[in-house]
Protein backbone atom coordinates (compact mmCIF):
# COMPACT_ATOMS: atom_id res chain seq x y z
CA UNK A 1 0.00 0.00 0.00
CA UNK A 2 1.15 3.34 -0.80
CA UNK A 3 1.93 5.62 2.24
CA UNK A 4 0.33 9.47 2.02
CA UNK A 5 1.42 12.04 3.47
CA UNK A 6 -1.64 12.94 5.44
CA UNK A 7 -4.38 10.48 6.31
CA UNK A 8 -7.55 10.61 7.71
CA UNK A 9 -7.51 7.10 9.17
CA UNK A 10 -5.37 6.23 11.75
CA UNK A 11 -3.52 3.25 12.93
CA UNK A 12 -4.71 1.85 16.27
CA UNK A 13 -5.88 -1.03 17.82
CA UNK A 14 -8.76 -1.58 19.32
CA UNK A 15 -10.19 -3.46 22.14
CA UNK A 16 -11.19 -6.19 19.48
CA UNK A 17 -8.40 -8.99 18.85
CA UNK A 18 -6.62 -7.14 15.43
CA UNK A 19 -3.20 -7.04 13.93
CA UNK A 20 -1.28 -4.58 14.59
CA UNK A 21 -0.94 -1.55 11.81
CA UNK A 22 -4.70 -2.28 10.66
CA UNK A 23 -5.92 1.03 8.90
CA UNK A 24 -9.03 2.13 11.05
CA UNK A 25 -11.52 4.86 11.55
CA UNK A 26 -12.30 5.86 15.16
CA UNK A 27 -16.40 7.06 15.03
CA UNK A 28 -17.40 6.11 18.54
CA UNK A 29 -19.51 3.03 17.94
CA UNK A 30 -19.20 -0.59 19.20
CA UNK A 31 -19.38 -2.53 16.56
CA UNK A 32 -16.52 -2.97 14.09
CA UNK A 33 -16.79 -3.92 10.28
CA UNK A 34 -14.55 -3.62 7.63
CA UNK A 35 -14.83 -2.18 4.26
CA UNK A 36 -13.16 -2.03 1.18
CA UNK A 37 -11.96 0.88 -0.66
CA UNK A 38 -11.48 0.08 -4.54
CA UNK A 39 -8.49 2.65 -5.21
CA UNK A 40 -7.87 3.73 -8.34
CA UNK A 41 -4.61 5.56 -7.32
CA UNK A 42 -3.44 2.53 -5.55
CA UNK A 43 -4.26 0.28 -8.26
CA UNK A 44 -5.60 -2.44 -5.91
CA UNK A 45 -7.81 -2.27 -3.29
CA UNK A 46 -7.57 -2.14 0.43
CA UNK A 47 -9.33 -2.36 3.85
CA UNK A 48 -10.18 -0.62 6.58
CA UNK A 49 -11.68 -1.22 9.61
CA UNK A 50 -14.53 0.90 11.07
CA UNK A 51 -17.33 1.28 14.20
CA UNK A 52 -19.49 3.84 13.09
CA UNK A 53 -23.19 2.18 13.23
CA UNK A 54 -24.34 4.38 10.18
CA UNK A 55 -22.18 3.00 7.81
CA UNK A 56 -24.62 1.70 4.29
CA UNK A 57 -22.03 0.90 1.93
CA UNK A 58 -19.11 -1.53 2.37
CA UNK A 59 -17.35 -0.98 -0.69
CA UNK A 60 -16.48 2.89 -1.57
CA UNK A 61 -13.71 4.83 -1.49
CA UNK A 62 -12.07 5.50 1.95
CA UNK A 63 -11.87 9.32 3.33
CA UNK A 64 -7.88 8.90 2.38
CA UNK A 65 -8.83 8.66 -1.50
CA UNK A 66 -11.98 11.26 -1.64
CA UNK A 67 -14.38 9.21 -0.52
CA UNK A 68 -16.65 10.65 2.38
CA UNK A 69 -15.79 10.25 6.25
CA UNK A 70 -18.13 7.56 8.00
CA UNK A 71 -20.65 9.55 10.50
CA UNK A 72 -19.45 9.68 13.96
CA UNK A 73 -21.78 8.98 16.80
CA UNK A 74 -22.63 12.46 18.77
CA UNK A 75 -22.19 14.24 15.04
CA UNK A 76 -25.19 13.24 13.17
CA UNK A 77 -26.19 15.62 10.61
CA UNK A 78 -29.47 15.11 10.97
CA UNK A 79 -29.85 15.72 14.62
CA UNK A 80 -28.45 19.10 14.24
Amino acid sequence: MKEMSTTILQKYTPSQQLAPDVLFFDAGGSTFHTHTCPSASTREAHTWICNSPYCQTLTELCPDHGGESPVKVGREPWKR
